[in-house]
């Protein structure tokens, strides 16, 4: 899971411990569902092949889930992608981090059901207009933009009008 994670991380940028939660075949304890993740980092942590990344965090009641990390050098050269490493260069505020959380995990779930289909690529804009990620499908030549906004249910209809309009399209 160690190589999955330094994988993976590499292509997110960014990560939490949520992001590699692996429920357990037979049992439904929410805290048994991260031992093997939490035993990974700490790990990585250790070998130094992961690092968290500096935020301006509130205090939370469960902060370790809500912590970001990148993989570090050392830890691209571990797995032989060096090319692909990239340092973080600003520091994330702590409502950031929940809207980054979403994304990674969006991103998370194309690697793990179609990793041969999707490429990932962040920070680009098509139209002079920014997203949260694109998905390239490698197989059929389709893009897919993902926008994330994260609103409360009364605010939801305003929130997706006003970004079909933003993107030219039309309700």
């Amino acid at each position: 899971m160690q190589k999955t994670i330094l994988n993976h991380g590499l292509t997110l940028k960014y990560f939490f411990l949520n992001t590699f939660y692996t429920p357990p075949p037979k049992s439904n304890d929410p805290e048994g569902c991260y031992q093997q993740a939490m035993r990974d980092f700490k790990e990585l942590l250790r070998l130094e092949y992961i690092a968290e990344l500096p935020t301006t965090r509130k205090k939370v009641k469960d902060t370790r889930r809500r912590v970001l990390y990148y993989v570090t050098r050392k830890g691209a050269q571990s797995i032989g992608r060096i090319r692909d490493y990239w340092r973080p260069k600003e520091i994330k505020s702590h409502n950031n981090t929940e809207h980054t959380s979403m994304v990674a995990d969006i991103c998370r779930s194309f690697l793990l059901n179609y990793h041969d289909h999707f490429k990932i690529t962040y920070n680009k804009s098509v139209n002079h207009k920014k997203y949260d990620a694109l998905l390239r499908d490698m197989k059929n030549g389709h893009d897919y933009l993902l926008e994330v906004d994260r609103e409360y249910p009364y605010h939801q209809k305003r929130v997706i009008t006003e970004t079909c309009k933003k993107w030219g399209f039309n309700l």
